[in-house]
């Protein structure tokens, strides 16, 4: 159960991947810019700034290969199935208006979409990508676990995922993203 549930807050997330790495390098050129500043207070807090900017750095390295990952995932699962995953997580659709879109009963739409789900995750496994792993490099991004929670409390609200939800996850977490909700 834990890994159709890490599998679709992955794909959840999917869409906002490219909006985060751009705030990561924002945030890496707006310390980097700043950085004289550290100059002036001494060498311990240059250190500290370093450190942060490398930090912002692996993040945003992480990030990169959850996206690469991902797109491989949907290359090599069946056509089908990818394009249920897209439409589902990607697009945004509900699974009735994918059910309409492809012809089929809702009922069998949640078969396919199980299915599908299960077919990504094997092949996130076969990349290297297990619960665990997906829990030890991505468990500090609040904004995905977000995703994570909000599968888990079953979405009691009916309404598509928005940026300013990953933007409040991102205020939230006690990450070095203080502009985050500037999306």
């Amino acid at each position: 159960m834990k890994n159709h549930l890490w599998t679709r807050a992955i794909f959840e997330g999917y869409q906002y991947l490219k909006k985060i790495i751009r705030i990561l390098d924002k945030q890496v050129i707006s310390m980097s810019v700043h950085s004289y500043q550290g100059y002036q207070t001494g060498a311990d807090a240059t250190l500290q700034l370093m450190q942060e900017i490398l930090e912002l750095i692996e993040r945003k390295k992480s990030l990169l290969r959850l996206k690469k990952i991902i797109e491989e995932v949907l290359r090599s699962i069946p056509r089908a199935s990818a394009v249920i995953l897209v439409r589902r997580h990607i697009d945004g659709l509900t699974l009735k208006d994918v059910a309409n879109e492809q012809n089929v009963s809702y009922g069998v739409m949640r078969r396919l979409y199980k299915q599908a789900i299960q077919q990504a995750y094997i092949r996130f496994c076969a990349l290297g990508m297990s619960v665990s792993q997906m829990e030890q490099e991505y468990g500090r991004e609040k904004w995905l676990i977000g995703f994570l929670n909000d599968d888990t409390k079953k979405r009691k609200s009916k309404n598509n995922l928005t940026l300013s939800h990953v933007a409040t996850y991102c205020q939230k977490s006690n990450s070095s993203l203080p502009f985050c909700c500037s999306l």
